[in-house]
């Protein structure tokens, strides 16, 4: 149905050109006689039919008179192309009028420049008609002249030159008519295209205003350049070239089809982008892309060529911008029957802009006659554009006032809920200040109790390890002399073993608990220090090849670090995660098993790994092998002792120092650990407080001042001290040394911290200030294992820091760092220290 009447539409304009065709006195003969009654017609008289034409010349009439060339007959309503060769002629016609008279004449035409004689007098002149582009000069269209013609035959002579425009020659019918009727019919024609362009303005700047206050609407933006374009084809190229009017007639040459190809070109494009944003589906982007791409190729060509080469492109455009109607119809009809909003009337503006668009192109192409559409199309969009703008516009403002009543009764009640729920707060505030003061009791109480928990642990500490130094020194010493007496009671040697492994087991548990117990509560305090990466290694090492040793484990490293590596870190916490790691190894795996230590220092990243042979670790135990207390019991086995946080603690410190922890393992075959750790290099190793300060010949008799408030330690340290060749002094606390230092001066002094009368670091202070004894070495012995102590003890300014029980090899070190070279007794010969 929509089909038959687009067809018989189609067909009416087309039968309407034709008809108005047929209207003109001019086409049966080779002149053209008026008669008074065309003359009083209330509408002009098309002057067109048969023309005498001279190719390619320019003459006036008197040469045409002498002209020898015999004129062509051509219609003017059949334009010449100038791609034909064809770019100037000069017209000739003979007109019969009734009666002498003065009648308007006005000659339509595009792009053309022409001289007008009628009875070889000059009439008028439209530009600057000329034989080369360059010397041509457009002017101003439609001009309305007013003539006095003879009654009879009046000769019309015209030259026409028309390098810019596709169609050229005069391919429009004259029009005559009385002054009256011309005059009438031009102010209706200013009338319509003011009316025309100011709605066009009105919409493009209202549409700029929408896109400037709302950038997302892409869609105003394009609309007010669809606008723009129309009204500045329209404004150019229109019936009354309204532009040409007011601005100088050689304006037109340069202006005129600029803007009339730039405006025919940026038409469809800008129209579809904006039909894009009103109808996303029917307009998908795929399509819209297709559609403009070939507006892509001319605008570019518009802007950056001359227009003799315009009238090439007409064609193409003309072509393209007919399918692209069609396309639109065709996307609007979907959407109506989708039932978008606004697709009717969208549909309705389209449909006649699209349909007046075509007449005018078929019109221009010399296929039809008739007035121009272009008004109505373009007035017939604006009007159903701007009644869905107004619609929408409405609806908005229906949907604001709606939402108006819903913000008011929304205020009212959110102030009501704001005075309740302050009311609420208020309360809530009041209980949470008592709450807050109650907080505040809570945890000042914790503070002290925390710090009550920081004594506790320091004393019991230190109460703990007083009897367990006893305990391990006398072991130990029990182990020496049954050895140094040869005694083969292997019996009695196994039960001390069994009670030495028994209380370093002790240490090693009450060692975890503590740190644990710091570490958790923040208090752990890190001293990082300078040290040869590769020799703390080593020292680990063999270290803890004494525990393998006793477990008939084979112990394996492989060290990849270069000998004069130093970093600078925490040594006790980095010696700490290892001998975690490897008592963790030996304490899983039977004898003749083997525990490998693999260490190596590449690019600042220290990576560890501990392999064992052990009983590995079952795959749903592997999540949970880092946490407190938590112990992998196997029911197959002796269940092995521990508190259950080593590898608790391996984690906490691997990640503080920003490292990372890796566990792999596989049931019954063994465990593998891999630590990564980012350490930078030092430059320079820190030197041992006193070490080249107490050198001694070899063979000397060494002083030592020792301070325990404990009979048990003083009868101890006097044991240890005794297998060297030494002179011993002790003292039940530190004011007894101090004044015993002031008569004799010590080469060595032993401290312990927590002494009656005067402590360890107030002993060691008073010397370090005294002159004569600033320089005696001082070694701390303390059952105090928090590392703030070595804090103090370094403070204090004592060169060493020995936790109790107090072994034979920690002593040896001491010696060994203080270069102290002496011989020991007989039966301690074979231990000589260099």
């Amino acid at each position: 149905m929509q089909c038959r009447w687009i067809c018989k539409l189609m067909l009416g304009v087309f039968l309407n050109g034709q008809a108005l065709s047929h209207e003109s006195p001019c086409l049966q003969e080779h002149r053209c006689r008026l008669s008074g009654e065309l003359l009083q017609l209330e509408k002009p008289v098309e002057v067109s039919g048969p023309w005498s034409v001279f190719w390619q010349t320019l003459l006036d009439p008197n040469q045409v008179t002498g002209n020898k060339q015999e004129p062509d007959i051509t219609s003017v309503s059949q334009p010449w192309a100038v791609d034909r060769g064809i770019s100037f002629a000069t017209y000739q016609k003979e007109i019969y009028f009734p009666a002498e008279m003065t009648v308007a004449m006005q000659f339509p035409t595009t792009a053309s420049a022409r001289k007008v004689w009628i009875n070889e007098r000059l009439m008028f002149e439209q530009g600057t008609v000329a034989k080369t582009y360059e010397d041509e000069e457009i002017g101003a269209n439609n001009k309305l002249i007013f003539v006095q013609v003879r009654q009879g035959w009046n000769t019309l002579t015209m030259q026409i030159s028309n390098f810019h425009h596709y169609f050229g020659g005069q391919h429009r019918s004259i029009l005559i008519a009385k002054p009256s009727v011309m005059a009438s019919r031009v102010k209706d024609t200013y009338f319509k295209d003011a009316l025309v362009l100011g709605a066009i303005l009105i919409m493009s700047f209202y549409h700029l205003f929408l896109w400037a206050i709302r950038r997302s609407n892409r869609g105003s933006l394009f609309f007010a350049i669809f606008c723009m374009s129309i009204g500045i084809r329209s404004s150019f190229t229109g019936p009354s070239q309204i532009l040409f009017q007011i601005l100088p007639p050689e304006s037109y040459s340069n202006l005129g089809p600029f803007f009339e190809y730039l405006g025919f070109a940026l038409i469809t494009p800008s129209f579809f982008l904006f039909m894009r944003s009103q109808f996303r589906e029917e307009f998908s982007h795929k399509l819209v892309l297709t559609i403009c791409l070939p507006y892509c190729v001319f605008i570019p060509i518009i802007l950056t060529t001359s227009s003799l080469i315009y009238p090439r492109l007409l064609l193409p455009i003309q072509l393209t911008t007919v399918a692209s109607g069609v396309t639109l119809l065709f996307l609007l009809s979907r959407a109506v029957l989708r039932r978008r909003n606004g697709a009717v009337l969208s549909i309705c503006g389209a449909l006649i802009f699209v349909f007046a668009g075509m007449h005018d192109i078929f019109r221009a192409m010399g296929s039809i006659g008739g007035e121009e559409w272009s008004h109505i199309g373009t007035f017939s969009l604006l009007f159903f554009q701007s009644t869905l703008v107004a619609y929408r516009f409405t609806q908005s403002f229906f949907q604001l006032d709606i939402a108006e009543k819903n913000i008011r009764a929304l205020n009212q009640d959110l102030e009501h809920k704001v005075d309740q729920r302050t009311n609420e707060l208020a309360d809530k505030v009041e209980k949470l200040n008592s709450t807050q003061i109650e907080l505040n009791k809570a945890i000042e109480q914790e503070h002290l109790a925390n710090q009550a928990k920081g004594q506790f642990l320091a004393k019991m500490s230190h109460e703990i390890r007083t009897p367990l130094n006893a305990i391990t020194g006398f072991v130990e010493l029990a182990e020496e002399q049954l050895i140094d007496r040869k005694d083969e009671n292997a019996e009695t040697i196994g039960y001390l073993k069994n009670i030495g492994r028994s209380s370093d087991h002790l240490a090693k548990l009450l060692n975890d608990v503590l740190f644990y117990t710091k570490f958790t509560s923040g208090k752990v305090v890190w001293l990082p220090e300078e040290v040869n990466l590769k020799e703390l290694l080593e020292s680990i090492y063999e270290q803890m090849s004494i525990f393998a040793m006793d477990k008939k484990i084979e112990f394996v490293k492989s060290l990849e670090v270069e000998e004069n590596i130093f970093i600078t870190i925490d040594v006790a916490k980095l010696t700490q995660i290892i001998v975690n790691l490897l008592n963790n190894a030996f304490k899983f795996t039977d004898s003749g098993k083997q525990v490998s230590l693999e260490c190596s220092y590449k690019k600042n990243v220290l990576t560890i790994l501990v392999k064992d042979q052990g009983v590995g670790i079952k795959e749903e135990n592997l999540k949970t092998i880092f946490q407190e207390f938590h112990q992998v019991i196997d029911k197959q086995k002796v269940f092995q002792q521990g508190s259950g946080l080593g590898l608790s603690i391996v984690k906490s410190l691997v990640e503080h120092m920003k490292g990372s922890i890796q566990v792999s393992s596989e049931w019954g075959k063994g465990t593998e650990f891999k630590i990564v750790l980012p350490i930078e290099k030092s430059s320079t190793l820190r030197e041992i407080k006193g070490e080249e300060s107490f050198t001694s010949e070899q063979g000397r008799h060494y002083t030592v001042f020792a301070a325990d408030d404990n009979d048990i330690n003083r009868f101890l340290i006097q044991k240890r001290l005794d297998k060297f060749n030494l002179h011993v002094e002790i003292f039940v606390n530190g004011q007894e040394l101090y004044n015993r230092c002031l008569e004799l001066k010590p080469d060595l002094i032993l401290l312990d911290l927590q002494m009656p009368v005067l402590d360890g670091i107030e002993t060691a202070k008073l010397i370090r200030k005294h002159p004569e004894i600033a320089e005696v070495p001082i070694v701390c012995l303390t059952a105090d294992v928090l590392l703030e102590t070595r804090a103090k003890v370094e403070a204090a300014g004592m060169n060493e820091l020995l936790t109790k029980p107090l072994k034979k090899k920690d002593l040896l070190a001491v010696f060994k760092k203080l270069n102290f070279h002496f011989e020991l007794k007989e039966e301690e010969s074979e231990n000589k220290i260099a």
